[in-house]
């Protein structure tokens, strides 16, 4: 994730035309809060799963779309390491 301002511009477009806030194949990560931003509206969040949804997408369809691997998680790196932390600790309780 690259890491930047708020007040970025829309530079980037798809082939099709499609405006970006954010630039193809990346996923960019607020400064000091780490929220990711829709590269479709410019909208800040923890986690884009759900939010993606808003613009007629599944997780799996926005990262093909916007060219993410597709096992990057749509969460913010703290987020991430909460939900594995936890995913674990329930996994060592239920051996």
């Amino acid at each position: 994730m690259t890491p930047i301002s708020r007040s970025h511009l829309h530079l980037w477009s798809l082939p099709d035309g499609t405006g970006l806030h954010a630039p193809h194949g990346e996923l960019v990560a607020e400064e000091g809060t780490s929220r990711l931003c829709c590269h479709l509206c410019g909208r800040w969040y923890v986690s884009l799963g759900a939010h993606v949804r808003a613009h007629g997408h599944t997780a799996d369809t926005y990262r093909l779309a916007m060219g993410l691997c597709t096992t990057q998680p749509l969460t913010s790196t703290p987020l991430s390491a909460t939900i594995a932390k936890r995913q674990a600790e329930g996994y060592r309780r239920a051996r």
